[in-house]
């Protein structure tokens, strides 16, 4: 049986809005086969392992950072 994924999380503009506190809520979403992403709430890289996609290349230990960042567009600007 799958477990069932958590609800989403939401933070005011108390958090978001200070780039301070914004850096110190981090995240993490794992697949179960080694690869990740993790970050933190203001989008910044503060740590070594932050990235959008963190693959296993040469598993177990052998990671590679394949996708740092995305671009944040808005449509029309």
């Amino acid at each position: 049986m799958t477990p069932a994924l958590p609800g989403n999380i939401h933070f005011g503009r108390e958090v978001c809005g200070d780039l301070l506190h914004a850096e110190r809520r981090e995240w993490c979403l794992c697949n179960g086969l080694g690869a990740y992403a993790a970050g933190n709430l203001a989008g910044t890289l503060t740590r070594r392992y932050h990235g959008l996609l963190v693959a296993p290349i040469h598993p177990p230990l052998g990671r590679a950072l394949v996708f740092a960042n995305g671009c944040r567009t808005r449509d029309g600007q």
